[in-house]
């Protein structure tokens, strides 16, 4: 809320499809400070709610928000979430120094005055010297995510010590973008950032400790789909709707995460609530009882 009195003011976004670069901002910074004020645990946490925000509504593009009503769920969550993951994403492919420099640069050139994201990305790329137009094209423009998984092989060195080599796999065949590859071992973890092209791309690790699990972007720097954000993201659509009053729909997305998770104490508990504001008692009892039934993780 303090970062959102000064984002619109200094620069404001020149349509409502630029609004990202006000809400995502001032929710950047919200998490920029939590980064500095607490722990990476906290900090970890704040970006996953960015990426369930972010991926809540799929079916719109960052670059199409003027087609949304500006007080719908659909926007907020786009804009604020979506645009903050969108400063996030770009400040780990340009790295921390030349991501403050052209953000710098950029208040700089347009204080006073009103941004559209072509601006924007084009005062980045002058500041940087780089080329952001696969980056604009897949997040702001486009509206698929990656789901990445990875195989590997572990090999003995003769000198001593082991080498990972392995494949980054993910769905999208125009993804461009740096991966960061982790590898815990019974020491000290070994990383490295992989450029990814394409589908597939390869990379190799040595260390003295024995491997023993293989991580794809550990720190959450990219927007990605997986089982348990699929999950989170589904209670997320199912909360937005019973505040919206709208509970049969709420109920819909919470059965569609028991199929991503049929023991989810929580989608069960949300799902019996649904039912209870509904006045289903039977419904709802038998969704209570499951609850207990379930995994009782209340995350």
């Amino acid at each position: 809320e303090i970062a959102q009195q000064w984002f619109g003011v200094m620069l404001s976004p020149a349509t409502l499809d630029d609004a990202w670069l006000q809400y995502g901002a001032a929710r950047y910074c919200e998490s920029l400070y939590v980064e500095h004020a607490q722990d990476k645990a906290a900090w970890k946490d704040l970006i996953t709610q960015l990426e369930i925000g972010a991926l809540s509504y799929p079916d719109t593009a960052l670059g199409s928000s003027s087609q949304l009503y500006v007080f719908s769920p659909q926007f907020q969550d786009l804009n604020y979430d979506k645009g903050a993951m969108l400063f996030h994403m770009l400040r780990w492919q340009l790295g921390d120094q030349p991501f403050n420099n052209a953000l710098r640069d950029v208040v700089n050139q347009y204080a006073w005055k009103s941004i559209s994201t072509a601006e924007f990305q084009q005062a980045v790329e002058k500041s940087t010297q780089s080329d952001l137009r696969s980056f604009f094209s897949q997040w702001y423009r486009g509206t698929a995510v990656p789901t990445f998984t990875n195989s590997y092989t572990v090999y003995r060195l003769q000198g001593g010590g082991y080498r990972v080599t392995g494949k980054i796999q993910q769905n999208l065949d125009l993804f461009s973008m740096p991966v960061q590859v982790s590898v815990l071992t019974d020491g000290a973890t070994a990383s490295a950032t992989v450029p990814v092209t394409g589908s597939e791309s390869s990379f190799t690790l040595d260390m003295q400790a024995r491997p023993r699990q293989v991580e794809i972007d550990p720190d959450n720097w990219i927007l990605k789909a997986s089982p348990e954000l699929n999950l989170r993201v589904a209670l997320s659509r199912g909360d937005n709707d019973v505040a919206a009053g709208d509970f049969p729909n709420a109920i819909k997305q919470y059965e569609a995460a028991l199929k991503i998770n049929p023991i989810s104490s929580l989608a069960y508990y949300r799902l019996a609530e649904a039912y209870y504001q509904e006045q289903n008692w039977q419904n709802a009892a038998d969704a209570y009882r499951q609850a207990m039934n379930g995994d009782l993780d209340p995350q």
